[in-house]
């Protein structure tokens, strides 16, 4: 996988409004298992009304009829390749927003919004609709479809290793090599692709020249070119200021820039027109009850949310400023949706509602379930594109 196509996605976390619509638990998501123990077989008996004086055991001394089995013990469904990877990157992103929090601004991002769900089991259970939101959907439909097969002996080395990217190795470039190793493309050069992942070898996912939603895998572009046919190596970029667009080593520290060209090399932001090395900033972590600023470097513990507060009569306390606190449940009022628990937003009465189903009139993306707000004069949640990537 592509080092920077997997940063765009996982990044795209930091942007608060552009994944704050809710993830509500999801019935085809992959559950954290069930902490719950059961008292097993009803222990009690139909004891005889005297106690017995021999050793002999009551004939009719028997479990109750009506005592079904635990059903825990029952046998469960496996998960399919879609639900297993959905797992996984639930599993290993979730782990490392409530978990290590304060060791990088990735970590930190993850927190501020998955942080929504309350707890690490619930960000689980809503993996199948918050990565969906932060690009993942093709992914999982790749593997669904076929067009990546995954590699299921894996999924617990690639959890466990994107938890430690993030808690431990947030210079990292892309994803960890235990999560690429699971991912085997399928789609050869000419054959139809939606993403790099599906494109064997060396070969790039490109939508030049495609009149379809979907493009072809291509062999990146020779040092001088790039557009059209071409698509530079992971570690170019495609300088298109001149008359013919060319393949250009990333940009390094001090060299110019455009404000979100991604010309500057990993590791690197532009800044004020030039390119900087990332400074890793000192996080602190609030705890229930304090003060705090939605913005970085302070932020809520896991599990909290920075919100306003309200009376008794419902209504906002201006001099309290923000304070962290559990995510608001339906009906609590809000001043914004990062208040809310997943799968809620705040509405135009300032209180924490479900998000709205397709058709339904809405003013922003993050009004909709859908996460797509679109129209003219008047504005509807519509469903996500379905593309049907075509069979060799």
């Amino acid at each position: 996988m592509n080092a920077r196509q997997w940063m765009m996605r996982v990044l795209a976390l930091s942007m608060a409004a552009a994944i704050s619509v809710g993830c509500g638990d999801d019935a085809a998501a992959p559950t954290s298992g069930d902490n719950d123990q059961d008292a097993g077989v009803d222990a009690e008996l139909d004891a005889d009304p005297i106690p017995d004086v021999d050793d002999e055991p009551d004939a009719d001394v028997a479990p109750d009829a009506d005592v079904a089995p635990d059903a825990d013990t029952e046998p469960q469904p496996e998960l399919t390749d879609e639900e297993l990877l959905t797992n996984i990157l639930a599993r290993g992103f979730c782990e490392a927003a409530y978990t290590c929090a304060d060791s990088s601004p990735a970590a930190a991002f993850l927190s501020t919004q998955l942080g929504r769900f309350g707890s690490p089991e619930a960000c689980v259970a809503g993996g199948a609709e918050w990565l969906s939101l932060i690009g993942f959907t093709d992914l999982l439909e790749a593997v669904a479809e076929g067009r990546v097969i995954l590699d299921r002996d894996g999924a617990d080395a690639c959890a466990e290793a994107l938890t430690t990217t993030y808690c431990e190795r947030p210079d990292s470039d892309g994803p960890p090599p235990e999560c690429k190793a699971i991912l085997e493309p399928t789609r050869n050069e000419g054959e139809a692709c939606l993403i790099s992942d599906e494109c064997t070898g060396e070969l790039e996912c490109t939508f030049e020249g495609s009149t379809q939603c979907y493009g072809s895998c291509t062999t990146p572009a020779g040092p001088d070119t790039c557009g059209d046919e071409g698509v530079c190596q992971p570690w170019e970029a495609c300088d298109e200021s001149g008359d013919s667009p060319t393949c250009v080593p990333y940009a390094e520290a001090g060299d110019e820039c455009t404000e979100g060209g991604g010309e500057c090399a990993e590791g690197e932001i532009c800044d004020f027109g030039y390119c900087e090395a990332f400074e890793p900033m000192e996080l602190t972590l609030i705890a229930d009850g304090e003060s705090c600023d939605p913005s970085l470097p302070k932020l809520c513990e896991p599990g909290l949310v920075c919100g306003a507060l309200f009376d008794s009569e419902g209504q906002l306390d201006q001099g309290a400023g923000l304070v962290c606190g559990a995510p608001r449940e339906a009906d609590a009022r809000c001043t914004e949706n990062d208040e809310c628990l997943f799968g809620l937003r705040c509405n135009g009465e300032g209180v924490c509602a479900e998000l709205l189903a397709d058709s339904e009139p809405c003013e922003s993306d993050t009004d909709c379930a859908s996460g797509s707000c679109e129209g003219g004069m008047e504005l509807v949640c519509v469903a996500a594109e379905i593309c049907e990537v075509p069979e060799p």
